[in-house]
């Protein structure tokens, strides 16, 4: 996997950071959702990411993304990771 497409993955990590707390979720969601995007971090910067974890992570984070509603923070989300999950096709 190329740096930039590690990139994509950190991108996602970092936007869920600076999303996470704007996105009215439950306390104990918004933890879900930070534990989940540290997970993907660990992995992506991993020496060899495993591309079936990174997109076991990535869909997790949609997910919570998708329940957190369809606020513009959440959509942006959301294509971010899409964006993130093409490049493993």
């Amino acid at each position: 996997m190329s740096a930039p497409e590690r990139g994509l993955f950190a991108q996602l990590v970092g936007y869920i950071g600076q999303v996470s707390t704007t996105l009215g979720m439950s306390d104990t969601d918004r933890v879900e959702l930070e534990r989940v995007a540290q997970d993907l971090h660990a992995e992506a910067t991993s020496e060899n990411p495993e591309p079936g974890r990174l997109r076991q992570y990535a869909t997790q984070l949609k997910d919570k993304l998708l329940e957190a509603g369809t606020t513009i923070a959440a959509t942006m989300g959301v294509q971010m990771a899409d964006q993130a999950m093409a490049v493993l096709v």
